[in-house]
């Protein structure tokens, strides 16, 4: 196989350097070709990778019009926010300020900082068409703060996967909580815990100190973890739902695998989506008849494209509220 590929090589050579001929000009006219091909080849990367940053800019233009189209923004309101995605930091798409409080927040920022004349109100005004909430700035301190009745997540460290409980209790000595099922903790056995209300999501470890039948009693912590988005537990979860890119008309049936407070994986239908796509998730969840509508970016595909995995863009906290509360829910109710 070598000397084949070397005698192909030689002949693609000696093919080459015959168009120039042997004389001293030629073979100068071969030693500069030869020069410049790795110049020729740098030249068409940069080309490619031009096109492409044209075609996300035009993408992302697109799913800013749709935007600006549903929420009927008047066309100065639209110059703004096209101004506004063009601060966008990082190599994100710049629509995401349209459905991210937060990258909203540091891309106006960035804008006011360079643009003096551009009025707070403006921007204000914006916000608030976007839908835009502040969100509780307090935070967990302690177990002892949990509410009893509240749930919570259990991944036990003698066992894969994350587990439903309750929590019963709140005493001096730790906090109650209580499992069904042949996931039980026992004595001594360490656990990370997963406890979220409104004023976010927190993780923490810590152990049991006894049980009693399906009731356990875990230590009290100081010391919780405010979770970024990225962070939440996933729940298995198979329910049904429509998907199709943002900017078009067209939503698939397809089912979940998982989902969290951060995001979802769900069976890719056709296998017509990539990473990198920009979608529109519908749904409804147990129990509730009422349709969420979430925006989600594509982060990676799984299983030959067969999966993807979606990591939720600009969701509120009263819809991640929901979607956390479906953890505790039994299985049967997740087709």
């Amino acid at each position: 196989m070598d000397f084949l590929f070397e005698s192909r090589f030689n002949a693609l050579m000696e093919g080459i350097s015959g168009q120039f001929g042997t004389s001293p000009l030629g073979l100068l006219l071969f030693i500069l070709a030869l020069a410049a091909l790795p110049l020729f080849l740098s030249l068409l990367y940069l080309l490619q990778k031009h096109r492409e940053k044209q075609a996300r800019t035009q993408r992302s233009r697109e799913i800013i019009r749709k935007r600006c189209d549903k929420i009927g923004l008047s066309p100065a309101e639209r110059e703004l926010v096209e101004r506004i995605s063009e601060c966008a930091a990082g190599p994100e798409p710049g629509y995401l300020v349209l459905f991210d409080e937060p990258r909203f927040h540091k891309a106006a920022e960035k804008l006011q900082r360079k643009e003096t004349g551009i009025s707070s109100g403006s921007i204000a005004a914006l916000r608030v068409k976007l839908g835009f909430s502040r969100e509780p700035s307090r935070r967990l301190h302690s177990t002892a703060q949990l509410q009893v009745g509240d749930p919570l997540l259990v991944r036990p460290q003698k066992k894969q996967g994350v587990f439903k409980a309750l929590i019963t209790a709140v005493r001096t000595d730790g906090f109650e909580i209580a499992m069904e099922g042949n996931n039980l903790l026992t004595s001594g056995d360490s656990a990370a815990f997963q406890y979220q209300n409104r004023q976010g999501t927190f993780l923490f470890k810590s152990y049991c100190i006894k049980r009693s039948g399906g009731r356990m009693l875990i230590r009290h912590q100081e010391k919780l973890k405010q979770l970024q988005k990225r962070a939440y537990f996933r729940a298995a979860y198979t329910g049904r739902l429509e998907v199709g890119n943002f900017d078009g008309d067209e939503r698939f049936q397809t089912r979940f695998e998982d989902i969290g407070g951060g995001g979802a994986s769900l069976v890719n239908p056709g296998e017509r989506f990539s990473q990198g796509d920009f979608l529109e998730l519908i749904f409804s969840l147990p129990g509730n008849s009422e349709k969420l509508c979430l925006k989600g970016s594509v982060i990676r595909t799984s299983r030959g494209r067969k999966l993807l995995h979606v990591k939720f863009e600009g969701i509120h906290e009263n819809q991640r509220d929901r979607i956390l509360g479906l953890a505790f829910k039994p299985r049967k109710d997740s087709g």
